[in-house]
């Protein structure tokens, strides 16, 4: 429900450096092998993934882009999806070494960019679990995605981008399988600062004095508002069925309002001066606290309901606007 500024993938990228210059390498080699036997339009396909192999993990999504539609000319109109096709595409798949990722590399890679809760709804975690064993007297970490990693273009129709980072998105599984390979208005990359969420999630009018009088959470009606839907592209409130997902979460909205009249200003502001060493005069972290979740749109990502609680605190004045 936010972009992510380019530069922290480019700082992952650096910290996973080795371990992507070995990728290439496998992939170069693959794609080479792969050469041998094919027909001239497969073959020249190929030729030009061998030619741009260095570049497929780490492209940005300009080039990405641009080698999508070289691609797209070399197979002359036809897609992936084509029967004669999905074979061929499978193959790429196990070349660029796809499903190994999955296992060995996105369960460290998206922690360490600080994603753990689905891009799309919000609502669901993205982790990472780490279980250590003991093999032969030798300790072995295991890492296990509990996410899954949806494609911008569909590994189903341009294959060549399906292990390129800027072309991943985490998400859970029922928003995975909701979307499938069917374009949505979002980009999570994006060059320079991000400071806000294009979407928010409103009270509509009256429904914080209906509650306070009435205590039935009934009475309280949720609004998602998202940027208007471009023509060739889904709707978000529609694919994923954000209003569905969050009319489920009346309680927490019931909670905020309930703390709004307890947390005054003045009283958020003795709590700050009285445990002054423990908040570490971070007015954050007293929000943070109060609220239950991460409070700034920078840490969007970091934990489910974020968005939702943050937009709900501010309707209710519990806390104030970045």
């Amino acid at each position: 429900m936010i972009s992510i500024p380019t530069i922290i993938v480019d700082t992952a990228i650096k910290h996973f450096e080795k371990e992507i210059e070995e990728q290439t390498k496998c992939i170069q080699k693959k794609l080479k092998a792969f050469l041998h036997g094919k027909t001239r339009l497969r073959k020249k396909y190929i030729e030009y993934l061998v030619k741009i192999s260095d570049q497929l993990i780490t492209m940005p999504v300009n080039k990405m882009d641009f080698h999508r539609k070289k691609l797209a000319r070399i197979i002359s109109g036809t897609t992936m999806k084509t029967k004669p096709f999905i074979g061929f595409k499978d193959s790429i798949l196990t070349c660029l070494g796809y499903e190994a990722r999955r296992r060995d590399f996105y369960p460290r890679y998206y922690p360490y960019i600080g994603i753990k809760a689905c891009i799309y709804c919000n609502s669901q975690l993205t982790i990472t679990s780490e279980k250590t064993k003991f093999i032969k007297g030798i300790r072995k970490t295991e890492f296990k995605a509990r996410f899954q990693v949806d494609h911008y273009w569909p590994k189903s129709e341009y294959p060549a981008f399906c292990v390129s980072l800027f072309n991943l998105y985490p998400a859970c599984a029922n928003c995975n399988l909701s979307k499938s390979a069917d374009p949505v208005e979002f980009n999570l990359y994006e060059t320079g600062t991000i400071v806000k969420s294009p979407y928010q999630f409103k009270l509509k009018p009256g429904s914080v004095s209906k509650f306070i009088l009435s205590q039935n959470i009934n009475d309280i009606e949720l609004e998602f508002v998202s940027p208007k839907t471009k023509k060739g592209y889904q709707s978000t409130n529609e694919t994923f069925d954000i209003d569905g997902i969050y009319a489920t979460q009346k309680d927490i909205v019931a909670e905020l309002i309930m703390k709004s009249k307890i947390y005054t200003p003045g009283y958020k502001k003795n709590l700050a001066t009285e445990f002054s060493k423990l908040f570490k005069n971070d007015p954050a972290l007293v929000d943070q606290l109060i609220v239950g979740n991460y409070t700034l749109e920078k840490d969007l990502h970091k934990r489910p309901l974020a968005k939702f609680m943050i937009d709900i605190a501010r309707e209710v004045n519990l806390i104030a606007d970045e």
